[in-house]
Parts: structure tokens; sequence; C-alpha cells
């Protein structure tokens, strides 16, 4: 994963070589260095940046108020020629404390902390996401001697064959030995319609009606007549 930064450091000579050692490094982006804290917090209001390097002792700024000045906050790694300070940023939650002159080495290591706690991150918005989805927002279909965990909204419409069905997904088709007659109890029908005696949709995937016929991602599925009524304050209502 590619790690946007920026640099913020008032001292030029420590600016250079910063954008130096990021530039070793492929996975870090230098989007900006700044000797202004107070044009990086403008920079920082429209940009996605996941680290900064910032220096403590600022004339505008410290480090310190720039962090409690920020409303959303990106990792940060201090940089500073006083030891100090260090007690006082842990106590803000940065990532690490680089004491200058900074060394390569220490400086890779710090980005290696920073690079695995974005990472921990990321794993843990993906299970948060994926906890999202109950029971009520899938159905489990049995094909082809799997198992599948179908979305809900991945769904486009179902068709049935005798005692086959066909699930028209996002994904492709899925082909499982049951019934519409089963299905149009167990899926919700507050997103769900039978519209026909071969046919269960996804009301929200509906694309267009055409004479007695629903445009769904390119299909065109038939529809009872005595049901239109009912469709056109169900789907377009």
């Amino acid at each position: 994963m590619t790690i946007n930064c920026v640099v913020i450091d008032d001292e030029y000579p420590a600016r250079i070589l910063m954008k130096e050692y990021i530039g070793q490094l492929a996975h870090l982006k230098l989007l900006g260095t700044f000797a202004n804290p107070i044009k990086a917090l403008d920079f920082l209001h429209d940009q996605a940046v996941h680290l900064i390097f910032l220096d403590i002792q600022m004339p505008e700024l410290t480090g310190l108020e720039f962090i409690n000045a920020l409303k959303t906050r990106p990792m940060i790694i201090l940089t500073t020629a006083y030891a100090d300070y260090a007690l006082e940023g842990y106590k803000l939650d940065v990532v690490d404390y680089l004491l200058k002159p900074i060394q390569f080495d220490r400086f890779y290591q710090s980005v290696a902390k920073a690079r695995g706690l974005l990472a921990l991150k990321s794993k843990a918005a993906i299970n948060e996401k994926s906890a999202q989805y109950d029971a009520s927002d899938h159905i489990v279909v049995k094909a082809d001697r799997k198992i599948y965990r179908v979305l809900l909204e991945d769904i486009y419409f179902i068709q049935g064959l005798r005692e086959y069905v066909t699930f028209y997904t996002v994904q492709g088709k899925i082909i499982s030995l049951d019934s519409l007659k089963r299905l149009e109890k167990t899926l919700p029908d507050s997103r769900f319609m039978r519209v026909h005696k071969s046919y269960i949709i996804n009301k929200l995937k509906v694309e267009s009606l055409q004479g007695n016929t629903l445009i769904i991602n390119n299909s065109n599925i038939p529809f009872s007549k005595n049901l239109k009524d009912r469709i056109l304050k169900e789907v377009f209502g």
C-alpha cells in the first residue's frame, strides 16, 4: 500500500533530508513539504494524507499545537532536536519520535512502524465492513457442491425453471436446486417481488419498463399484466 506523506519543518536542510529519505522508499509518496505549518493545515483539508513528518519547534505554530489543531489526525512522526518533548509527544499518540540529526536506519524503523499500523487499520476496516452484513443482508445458496453467501444487493433477478433457479448477480450466474415459491417467502418483499411465474426481481435494480417487460442489467424480464399497477407503485413510485 502506498503511504501518502508530507513533511512540515521550518528548517530547509531538514526538509531536504527528509525528502531524500522518503525518495528511497517505494511505498512512500511525498505530497508536499512545508516550512509554514499553517499552510500545511490548509493543504490537509483537501488531501488524503496518511503520515506527517512533523517538526516540533516552529515559529508560527509548534508541532504540538499543530496536532491539536487537526480535525482529522493522520499518523504522525515527530522530528526534533530536543529530546525534552518526547513524553509530551507520546501523550498525543504519535507513531514515533525522531531525534535530529536523523539517521536513515532510524527513519526506516519509524516508517516500518507506521506502515504496520496502517495495515492493521485497513484490516480492521475490512472486518468491520464485513461484520455489517447480518442474516438480513444475504442469502445462502447451495450450488456446484459449494455454499455461496450471496448479498441481496448483488442480486439482479432470479429465474425459475422447474426444480432449479438461476440467480443473476453482479458476480455472475449461480444455478441452484430450489424453487421460486420458497424464495418468494424467504426474500424480503421490501426489496424483491415476484413479477412472473418464472421471475423474481430485485426492485432496486430495475432500469426501465417497456411494454410488458422490465429492463434489468440489459435483460428483458416479462411481468404479468395484472401486476403493472403494483410494479409502477413499488418500483417507480
